[in-house]
């Protein structure tokens, strides 16, 4: 291949934004990985780290060849140019509880890849030249739940009490490009599934489709919060990854009220995300 200047201007979706100080989607650096039609995979040399988030044309260019094929990106992942082959990058998960919280806009991850090969020109005086526009698209959704306490008689004597609002079954990992394509929301994932809530289920309580040991880890700090009833509402916020339940015994995402009757019983109010996901009372 000839020598070659790639010019990447990434598009960032515009996403609705709930109202209240939460996070832009905002792009705060990315990695750019080129395959080499000559091999078929990445080639490393062409592999940049845009620590800024800023585009890559003019001045700054990436220098390439014209067998550049196709172009992937992972956004607000940090450095990841240690991945080196593009089934490596395709089985690279993101992970809510490894890179940073992801209540931060620096932190939630965006991929985006060209849909067709890379087009070169010659300019006449012996320049290569291919422009591309890589659009992103977020992979962490956010729940937005708003409490809004209206019981007139709350805190007098012998009522019930609201302590928290959580998450539970946040679905704790992605992969970020499956192994065929490059949907960002995978038909099928391999073995190992990492599910994150805000408590660990009450000893004594019998929950039914709890996550089996080895697929669920506690991560408090990140999916439960402490009810501000002073004031009348109260908006949270959560990020989690998409979840690929289809029954009720897949263990789907349910965000979830607690408190407590005047004798000290754990009260439930769960909202279920899916419609299939409907309890039966005295169900477990």
């Amino acid at each position: 291949g000839e020598k070659a200047m790639l010019s990447i201007q990434l598009d960032a979706p515009t996403l609705s934004r709930a109202s209240g100080t939460v996070p832009t989607d905002a792009v705060g650096n990315y990695t750019v990985f080129i395959t080499d039609k000559s091999t078929g995979d990445i080639n490393t040399a062409w592999t940049k780290y845009n620590s800024d988030g800023t585009a890559l044309t003019g001045d700054k260019a990436l220098g390439v060849t014209t067998n550049a094929q196709h172009v992937y990106i992972v956004a607000n992942g940090g450095d990841l140019s240690s991945i080196t082959t593009l089934a490596a990058l395709k089985a690279y998960k993101a992970d809510l509880n490894g890179t940073g919280a992801q209540s931060s806009a620096t932190n939630r991850w965006a991929t985006g890849a060209t849909a067709s090969a890379l087009s070169f020109t010659n300019s006449g005086d012996g320049e290569y030249k291919a422009s591309t526009s890589v659009t992103l698209t977020f992979i962490a959704a956010r729940i937005t739940v708003t409490v809004d306490n209206a019981m007139t008689k709350y805190g007098e004597p012998g009522s019930l009490t609201l302590n928290s609002i959580a998450v539970l079954n946040a679905r704790g990992e992605s992969l970020l490009f499956p192994a065929s394509g490059t949907s960002l929301i995978p038909s099928a994932y391999t073995g190992g599934k990492k599910f994150y809530t805000g408590y660990d289920k009450p000893s004594g309580e019998t929950w039914s489709f709890w996550p089996a040991a080895g697929t669920y880890t506690v991560a408090a700090a990140r999916f439960l919060d402490a009810l501000n009833l002073a004031a009348p509402s109260t908006t949270y916020y959560y990020y989690v990854f998409e979840n690929d339940a289809t029954t009720a015994n897949a263990s789907p995402t349910i965000v979830t009220l607690t408190g407590k009757d005047k004798d000290g019983k754990n009260l439930y109010w769960p909202v279920h995300l899916a419609s299939y996901e409907q309890w039966k009372s005295g169900s477990g």
